[in-house]
């Protein structure tokens, strides 16, 4: 039969041990016990280092990728920003295209092109030399430019055309060139008092056989 607690006796080293430690077993049985399912849910992070259940959970480790991990996003942002760079720094190396082309470009009336503009430049073979003669010409937008360029309008044509007052588009200026329309063609007009200005004009002229040497009508 159990005694009662009243009839406990301690020797005095256990009585100070006991009255020691009230708060850690009061903390300790008022503690709530982890459920087996509970632990087998939260993991090892729910473990102390001693690996007891029911203790003060770690906080989640950062896992590389994870919403709680954003350096690692913003690390995936820069590689694909560098990738683009180098790409466009191997097309501009290709191509030629370096920081005194850009420089000469923007001397010559073209400040502020962007890396595509720059490397379209390049591409079609404008030089700063041919900028300035085209702006000599009367030419200074770019797409005008590229458009020039591409289909080999030389700013020397173009030039002499406005000088005579033939002043048209860059398709105006190409439609003339493949008639076999030159500044030359224009002045003989004149010669026979002739003076015709329009672009449209002139093609039409050209494209009905009209020789300024031969012929004396009128157009």
């Amino acid at each position: 039969m159990a005694a009662p607690l009243a009839a406990v006796t301690f020797a005095p080293s256990q009585a100070a041990s006991v009255a020691s430690e009230p708060t850690r077993t009061t903390a300790a049985a008022s503690a709530p016990t982890a459920s087996p399912h509970a632990v087998a849910a939260a993991g090892p992070a729910a473990l102390d280092y001693r690996g007891s259940a029911g203790a003060v959970a770690a906080p989640p480790a950062r896992v590389a990728g994870s919403p709680l991990a954003p350096s690692a996003a913003a690390a995936q942002t820069s590689a694909s920003d560098s990738e683009i760079d180098a790409d466009q720094i191997i097309e501009m190396r290709a191509l030629g295209i370096t920081p005194g082309f850009k420089r000469s470009m923007a001397q010559a009336g073209l400040p502020g092109l962007t890396v595509d503009q720059l490397m379209q430049a390049r591409s079609l073979g404008i030089t700063p030399e041919y900028v300035r003669d085209m702006r000599a010409a009367g030419l200074s937008d770019f797409e005008e430019l590229t458009s020039a360029r591409a289909l080999r309008i030389e700013p020397a044509y173009i030039g002499a055309m406005r000088r005579l007052g033939v002043n048209g588009s860059i398709d105006d200026y190409q439609g003339m060139i493949s008639l076999g329309i030159t500044p030359d063609y224009v002045r003989r007009l004149r010669a026979r008092g002739i003076r015709v200005t329009s672009p449209d004009k002139l093609t039409s002229m050209k494209a009905l056989g009209f020789d300024p040497d031969k012929d004396s009508d009128d157009p």
